[in-house]
């Protein structure tokens, strides 16, 4: 019986330290689900562009950053045979996740 085809799991903070990631590793492993690793990176106010002049860069940093930590636990996911997608979404944390789940 497959009881989920998709999981979603959101990343916050450490990606090593989740909790929530071994339960979905294991809910996935029991019905062939695949897992699908988010992490949100809220945009800068806008206040931060007048201060920062280059805001465009730093947030590009921390997105790419965001990513290589997915990938890598993707990687480390996938040599347990879990198939695993990444993703990087940018705005307010509740509003991408719901849209996330909508997709």
């Amino acid at each position: 019986m497959q009881w989920f085809r998709n999981i979603l799991v959101p990343i916050e903070g450490d990606p090593a330290q989740q909790p929530v990631l071994a339960r979905a590793v294991q809910l996935a492993g029991r019905s062939g689900a695949a897992i699908r690793l988010v992490a949100v990176v809220e945009d800068f106010p806008w206040y931060t562009q007048v201060v920062l002049p280059n805001a465009d860069e730093i947030m590009s940093a921390l997105v790419r950053e965001r990513s290589e930590a997915l990938d890598h636990l993707a990687a480390q996911l996938g040599r347990d045979g879990v198939e695993v997608s990444t993703d990087v979404l940018r705005g307010r944390r509740r509003i991408e996740l719901v849209r996330e789940v909508l997709r």
